[in-house]
């Protein structure tokens, strides 16, 4: 059904406008209620974001110190490490006459098998 006042049909005025339409403008008036709405709306929106920021701060902040609590955790291994391989070298001085140096582990003698072999052995469960 059409509508009464359509400007497809009816009569138009030189603008191209129906000649029954009001061509006044009603002044729009913003209340409180409005800006208090719009300010609640952004409110909702960049709130939770700088909720999320401040918290990712403190994330940052506290791994941070954890890392270096780790990394000092990690020196002090390594000081009581070094101290104990000087109490170990002292004593092995000083029970056996023997200097001895730790370094880097290697391997002092290695077989190679050099055709294909057959192995024999059994199982033996504990208590047997």
């Amino acid at each position: 059904m059409a509508n009464e006042l359509d400007e497809l049909t009816g009569p138009v005025n030189g603008a191209g406008r129906d000649i029954n339409v009001i061509e006044k403008q009603l002044p729009a008036r913003v209340g409180w209620g409005s800006t208090l709405f719009e300010i609640v709306l952004w409110c909702l929106f960049i709130v939770p974001g700088l909720i999320f920021l401040f918290m990712k701060i403190g994330a940052k902040n506290y791994f941070q110190q954890l890392q270096q609590k780790i990394q000092a955790d990690a020196s002090t291994i390594d000081n009581y490490l070094e101290q104990r391989v000087q109490i170990l070298k002292n004593l092995a001085m000083q029970r056996f006459g023997l200097e001895i140096n730790y370094g880097r582990p290697s391997i002092i003698y290695k077989e190679t098998i050099r055709r294909p072999v057959e192995g024999v052995g059994h199982f033996e469960p504990l208590r047997h």
